[in-house]
């Protein structure tokens, strides 16, 4: 456990004797609040960096990329419909051990690998694969290919979380992380699946309406 989120544990929990599980709830709507919050200074920044034609350093674009990876608003809203869940798992998530920083890396540059040529069309701020381009005067094949490589290390650190944690953190939370980097894995494999929602249409018709044999 971080200090920072250790100091978030103490200066949160009340004098008062009740069950861990409604200051948990109580915390995650706290959490979710300054997810929020994060997100949107996130999106300034990008905003910022788009009006400016700023192209940050990798590293400086990778740390915003964790926040407005959307993943700690989701997980946070994700838990406020847990019953059981108590200050020690929000705690947890809030000192980024290695599943949820690995999660928020899928989510941000599965997104970039895949839409980084309309996103620089339209004009957007720029993507993990122009910073790494400029920062190391590489080509974008040679910049896609470094970034592969951090999506081969967050599945590794995703896989070791869930073998290791189970007795620690409820597996529940454990499949969400889990969860979270598989949708980025479908949403942005092949196609940018997030701004053409359109092109899943045939997944969606072939999981939901269509039958199938068994």
């Amino acid at each position: 456990m971080t200090t920072q989120a250790k100091s978030e544990q103490d200066n949160f929990r009340p004098s008062a004797n009740f069950p861990s599980s409604v200051w948990g709830c109580s915390f995650a709507s706290l959490s979710f609040q300054d997810s929020f919050k994060e997100l949107t200074r996130g999106y300034i920044i990008e905003a910022q960096w788009a009006k400016n034609g700023y192209v940050p350093a990798f590293d400086d674009y990778v740390q915003n990329g964790l926040i407005v990876s959307t993943c700690d608003v989701l997980a946070s809203a994700f838990l406020l419909g847990m019953k059981d869940v108590g200050i020690k798992e929000m705690v947890w998530i809030r000192s980024n051990p290695k599943i949820v920083n690995s999660a928020k890396l899928l989510g941000t540059l599965k997104n970039d690998i895949a839409g980084h040529e309309e996103e620089q069309k339209r004009g957007d701020s720029p993507s993990s694969v122009e910073c790494y381009m400029k920062e190391f005067g590489v080509s974008k094949e040679k910049a896609v290919k470094e970034i592969d490589k951090i999506f081969v290390n967050a599945w590794k650190d995703i896989n070791e979380e869930l073998l290791l944690q189970p007795r620690r953190i409820s597996k529940i939370i454990l499949k969400y992380f889990l969860n979270f980097g598989r949708m980025s894995e479908f949403l942005y494999k092949f196609l940018d699946f997030y701004t053409n929602p359109s092109s899943m249409k045939d997944y969606v018709t072939k999981l939901l309406v269509d039958p199938f044999s068994i």
